[in-house]
């Protein structure tokens, strides 16, 4: 079969690490696979894979129609497309004249007005809408979306399976009494990392915070933990690759975030066999099995963030139970599995 898959971006983000998985799984089972979206960071990454890559211009009020234009000229030889994250996107491929079967996944979004449009844009135009989590699912249900399947993120699980925690923290020069909590993702105001931050201030000295990303919220963090005198516990690496190895060199993975669509970073950890402390928010109950994987903290409350980070640092059995409940219960999320539910959707809305 031949699939287009259209994103409105290709940066270096959980939706894109998604659709490159999915891509993966379809082209080894022998589909051909075209990619539509503007150039980006992850372009290579996808044409390296073997995808055929469609290049459109950044998505805006005045290129919006030329991009259709150009996905309408693909889609018109395949035998289904794919759309994610862009929920207009739908609208214009219909409206450019694409009748065949359409998907739409919804990674999350941190806006109700989104959610609002999420009805109009979808319900009249797609034969399936996937939602990544059953918290997301239920959300946009809540906003009238019809249609809606659940398939859960998927990670590449080797990985976080096969990084040696003894090399990576040698090679990063970390004594053994140090306790890294390591944060992932986007730096920007929903993932509320200045909670993390605020707890860094009553948490366990041994503790020390990395924070992976970047984002529009950079400049206001580094500020803020200069004001709050933490400067020499929290490092900010900026944006990296070769994740796997900074998980292994990590004690505890971190986040504060106020909502999730379903945490490809948090996954990843899972699977390097590290005991997550998590904003209490259904998403991450989702994934850490009620608590069984990880720690909870009243969503916005720095005191109990700092107070979960310190009982692991101090109790390091903890850490390891937690950790090994986390990597086994991160087996349920593999990229196959993904990939495999995605296409019987795809089998399904193509017949009706």
């Amino acid at each position: 079969m031949r699939f287009l898959i259209i994103l409105p971006y290709l940066e270096e983000n959980g939706t894109e690490k998604h659709t490159f998985l999915l891509s993966r799984y379809l082209l080894r089972a022998g589909h051909q696979v075209t990619v539509a979206a503007p150039g980006g960071p992850m372009a290579a990454a996808f044409q390296t894979l073997g995808v055929n890559l469609l290049c459109l211009p950044p998505l805006s009020l005045g290129s919006f129609w030329s991009a259709m234009r150009r996905s309408q000229a693909v889609a018109k030889n395949v035998d289904l497309v794919h759309v994610h994250a862009a929920q207009e996107i739908c609208g214009g491929i219909r409206l450019t004249g694409y009748r065949g079967p359409l998907v739409f996944t919804a990674h999350c979004y941190h806006s109700e007005i989104d959610y609002a449009k999420a009805g109009l844009f979808l319900n009249p135009f797609c034969q399936r809408v996937i939602a990544v989590s059953k918290t997301e699912r239920e959300r946009l249900a809540r906003f009238g979306v019809k249609r809606l399947v659940t398939i859960w993120n998927g990670i590449d699980l080797e990985p976080g399976a096969s990084s040696n925690r003894s090399a990576a923290r040698a090679a990063r020069k970390l004594s053994d009494d140090l306790v890294v909590a390591i944060a992932v993702g986007r730096l920007a105001r929903p993932k509320r990392l200045d909670i993390l931050l605020r707890a860094m201030v009553k948490a366990d000295c041994r503790v020390h915070a990395w924070i992976i990303g970047d984002g529009p919220a950079e400049h206001y963090l580094r500020a803020l933990a200069k004001q709050l005198k933490i400067e020499e516990r929290v490092i900010f690496w900026g944006r990296q690759t070769a994740i796997a190895s900074w998980f292994a060199a990590a004690d505890i993975y971190v986040s504060a975030s106020q909502r999730e669509g379903l945490s490809l970073a948090a996954l990843e950890a899972m699977s390097a066999g590290l005991p997550l402390v998590l904003s209490d928010i259904p998403e991450f109950r989702e994934i850490a099995k009620n608590g069984h994987a990880g720690l909870f903290f009243p969503t916005g409350q720095p005191a109990a963030l700092a107070a979960n980070l310190s009982l692991l640092a101090q109790q390091r059995s903890l850490r390891a139970r937690l950790g090994e409940a986390a990597r086994a219960a991160s087996i349920t999320f593999s990229w196959e599995r993904m990939g495999r539910e995605t296409l019987e959707l795809y089998r399904a809305a193509c017949q009706g």
